[in-house]
């Protein structure tokens, strides 16, 4: 939706047939959508008009009023009818079209304020207004107010089987530059099609019922967005030209669904520019990707102007020190290179400083601010002449200890005491059993080295992979911190990797060098415990194998349990439609394709995710049934879950905190009254599809948690 006149140029643009199956490559998570399916415009997403007020380079005055929700669609509708509201017509606009007269009235809604983002996969679902002269628009602002830039992702000025996709850049509106083009074929007010836009730093792929009908890449005006707001409206007349005499009114434009993915930047895909191309980092000056400068596999990152810089931005915590890393050379002449960090919420930027004509790693320690989310990665070819290379970056949480120590050795032990490290101080006692006590481990049992505890300790076998697998039960999900004593006496790390029930949890704990096979020395590692019991398993990631294991350590929130736990068949009956349920043992597989295979489910759903039926996995937030929480499915035919596994049960079940209504399940074995842990002071009210509970009520038709139930309560 042009802000002002421009005039259309015809480029060159490159049609593919790609199916566009997912948004782009690499990690992607869903941060915005809207399948209109209530009766009201969802105003956390959306605001009425254009976010300036009810005017634009067109003829009609946006109202409210012609913006409907109904049937599952947004719908904008123009009519023939001027507003009492709308100015005499002296909008003088720097677009030629002269003095606009207002004599229609249409509909708007935006984004800003509520959403705004920058980058990521834009798709919605349109079905145009059949009425020449009316210009319906998918498109975007920068939410600072400057123009340029703009996205428009869809407008459709004239015939109702062409569609334009622009992106404007430049440094003001009398400079504007674009690059865009239009998209011929099915008369798209006939029905429905989706339209999108996959923008990047220094790229930007349009797309039309899922195929990619435009590539632009090496683009570093797609940078100049920042923190765009998305608009939907349907224009008359302006750029569109005015509608024919005896042209159709009211008519009608319709959206089915908006959606917004951005690449997870917590994912490290292409640090290591083995995808070829920059994808993440964008470009300033004249830097590449190429063969001659890898280190490791095919592709490393190549500047080879001064200055010269790529960048690109990540997703942090806050109050957060992290390490970031790679490897840099230079490969001719005498440049001046770096890698950095800044944007983190600390004073200026970082940097390190690559000064060998051979491959050298470089760190920089920062910690993140209190309100920080985001920084930004670089590397930078500041002056000199000549090419430098970059490859195998690293963005790693740094291990600072209880003393602030940065990879120091102290830890709070289960006491909340720090120990160990510089503090000279030993832990507390906690539970734990010794480490040839594990229900398998890959390796002997030996009392060769001096310094354990207990009987013996345990030597892995050389080898990735190996290790040894233990259970532990935890009364309620949570987080929790395991201690194992080891000893490596080689002089590298011995890393391995967490599994919990069968998932990794950590990719790599270290456990670096304690100095000698005589040395032990206690890591803490948390992990993120189900309820119930809990299959946990360490690995070997080096070919030396894991260090030498003494004991594990707990608090009194795990227990150790029998390496063979007995299981039972929990069968839950689903009616055709909505069911509550919850389950009540720990099956082998949590996941939901796995326990529900062979039922005709529809939809579950809890009260933060869902899971729907033929929808692409990384649609659905939803993956996994965990024992003792609340869901709700509905069945398209009846049918019965038959689940198999170890039976969940203890005495000090405890709920979670909770303000207004939650969702959970039976996590008993038994039939067990609400009265034993609700009253007048903490509940308003339980409710089942079967009926409901009030504290100290005579009238009550449900009275106890049964097994596969599921109840939502109100907290008092």
């Amino acid at each position: 939706m042009k802000i002002f006149y421009y005039t259309v140029v015809l480029c060159l643009v490159f049609f593919t047939t790609n199916i566009y199956s997912q948004p782009g490559n690499g990690a992607w998570k869903l941060v915005f959508e809207d399948g209109f399916d209530g009766t009201t415009l969802d105003q956390t997403k959306w605001g009425y008009n254009y976010s300036w007020g009810n005017t634009h380079n067109h003829r009609a005055y946006m109202d409210k009023e012609q913006v409907k929700v109904n049937g599952g669609t947004l719908k904008l509708t123009a009519i023939d009818k001027r507003h009492p509201s709308a100015p005499a017509g002296t909008d003088k606009y720097y677009d030629q079209f002269g003095y606009l007269s207002y004599d229609y009235t249409s509909g708007a809604v935006n984004t800003k304020g509520k959403f705004e983002f920058t980058y990521g996969y834009v798709e919605g679902r349109f079905k145009m207004s059949s009425t020449l002269g009316t210009w319906p628009a998918f498109w975007t602002l920068n939410a600072s107010g400057e123009w340029p830039p703009e996205i428009d992702i869809l407008e459709v000025p004239a015939a109702r089987t062409n569609h334009h996709y622009y992106y404007h850049y430049g440094p003001d509106w009398q400079n504007e530059a674009s690059f865009g083009g239009q998209h011929n074929g099915v008369d798209k007010s006939a029905g429905f099609h989706t339209y999108g836009v996959d923008w990047g730093p220094n790229y930007m792929d349009f797309y039309f019922d899922g195929n990619r009908v435009a590539s632009y890449t090496g683009k570093s005006e797609a940078a100049q967005g920042k923190n765009m707001f998305l608009i939907i409206n349907l224009a008359v007349g302006g750029w569109a030209g005015n509608p024919p005499a005896g042209a159709t009114f009211p008519t009608t434009y319709e959206c089915d669904y908006v959606k917004v993915w951005q690449k997870d930047l917590n994912a490290t895909d292409n640090m290591d520019m083995e995808a070829g191309k920059l994808l993440q980092w964008g470009s300033w000056n004249n830097v590449q990707v190429t063969n001659d400068c890898s280190r490791n596999g095919s592709y490393g990152m190549k500047l080879s102007q001064s200055p010269s810089s790529s960048e690109r931005l990540v997703e942090v915590e806050p109050n957060t020190t992290y390490v970031f890393g790679g490897w840099g050379k230079l490969a001719s002449g005498t440049p001046s290179s770096m890698l950095g960090v800044k944007d983190f919420g600390g004073t200026g930027q970082l940097t390190a400083t690559v000064s060998t004509t051979t491959w050298q790693n470089k760190e920089i320690v920062f910690t993140t601010g209190a309100s920080t989310t985001t920084a930004r990665l670089f590397y930078y070819q500041a002056s000199g002449t000549g090419v430098s290379c970059a490859d195998d970056f690293y963005l790693q949480k740094a291990t600072v200890d209880c003393k602030g120590v940065v990879n120091g050795e102290a830890y709070l032990d289960y006491c909340g005491t720090c120990v160990g490290g510089t503090t000279g101080l030993s832990p507390c006692a906690r539970a734990g059993f010794e480490a040839e006590q594990a229900c398998a481990y890959d390796g002997v049992i030996e009392k060769t080295h001096a310094g354990y505890a207990g009987e013996a300790y345990l030597n892995i076998r050389n080898g990735i992979g190996n290790g040894l697998n233990f259970k532990l039960l935890r009364f309620a999900k949570g987080v929790d911190s395991i201690y194992m004593r080891y000893a490596n006496g080689g002089t590298t790390n011995r890393n391995c990797a967490l599994y919990v029930n069968g998932s990794i949890q950590q990719a790599s704990i270290n456990l670096p060098p304690t100095g000698s096979w005589t040395v032990w020395r206690e890591v803490a590692i948390p992990i993120n415990f189900l309820l119930g019991v809990n299959d946990i398993a360490l690995e070997s990631l080096t070919e030396d194998g894991a260090p030498n294991f003494d004991q594990i350590a707990f608090g009194s929130s795990l227990s150790v349990t029998d390496c063979i736990q007995k299981t039972i068949t929990q069968n839950i009956s689903l009616q055709k439609g909505w069911n509550l349920f919850s389950i009540n043992v720990m099956p082998q597989s949590t996941t939901i394709a796995t326990l529900f295979a062979g039922l005709d489910v529809l939809e579950i759903k809890n009260m933060d995710s869902f899971w729907r039926k033929n929808q692409p996995e990384y649609f659905n937030s939803l993956q996994s049934i965990l024992p003792g929480e609340g869901y709700v499915v509905n069945m398209n035919t009846g049918g019965t879950l038959s689940i198999i596994g170890t039976p969940i049960s203890f005495s000090n079940f405890q709920i979670p905190a909770f303000s207004n209504w939650i969702l959970i399940g039976c996590p008993f074995q038994t039939e067990t009254p609400f009265s034993d842990y609700f009253n007048a002071t903490n509940c308003s009210v339980i409710k089942s599809f079967d009926g409901f509970w009030i504290p100290n009520s005579t009238n009550n038709s449900i009275n106890s948690f049964k097994s596969g139930e599921a109840y939502f309560i109100k907290a008092k």
